[in-house]
């Protein structure tokens, strides 16, 4: 018995491809976690996590910004969970730097009875979202 399971983010519209899977601070994130199956399976969720964590020289970081089960009950065949969420204007950004980097993932797992569960992981670049300079109150710049 085999299950595969895949994540597809939808693509940003840049319009340069070398920006893809660059998002946006603030902005949509949303694909599909794609299971495959050769049987019918008991699944006890396909879960969909996205977060971001550190990988170099000090102490590890990390953070979960969105979690959720897609899907619970049988599996069989090919089919797609979708997922959408709004990526964080608060959480760190990609960074990747001579002694440390942050990076940030969609990890997708199918949990199954009695099996290895099978898991995949996209990753992802997280750029902040542009500076948008408030209006200023015109009585506080007067005193």
């Amino acid at each position: 018995m085999a299950v595969d399971v895949a994540i597809e983010l939808d693509e940003p519209d840049w319009a340069d491809p070398e920006w893809s899977r660059h998002y946006v601070a603030g902005n949509i994130l949303s694909g599909v976690v794609r299971v495959r199956s050769d049987q019918e399976v008991n699944c006890r969720g396909v879960h969909c996590v996205v977060g971001w964590h550190t990988e170099g020289r000090g102490d590890k970081d990390e953070g979960i910004v969105w979690s959720k089960t897609l899907h619970e009950g049988p599996l069989s065949g090919e089919q797609t969970f979708p997922f959408r969420l709004t990526l964080p204007l608060n959480g760190p950004i990609s960074y990747s730097g001579h002694y440390i980097r942050i990076v940030w993932t969609v990890n997708a797992v199918v949990a199954l009875d009695w099996q290895k569960d099978p898991s995949a992981e996209v990753l992802f670049f997280l750029m902040p979202a542009p500076f948008v300079e408030s209006e200023r109150d015109e009585s506080s710049l007067a005193s």
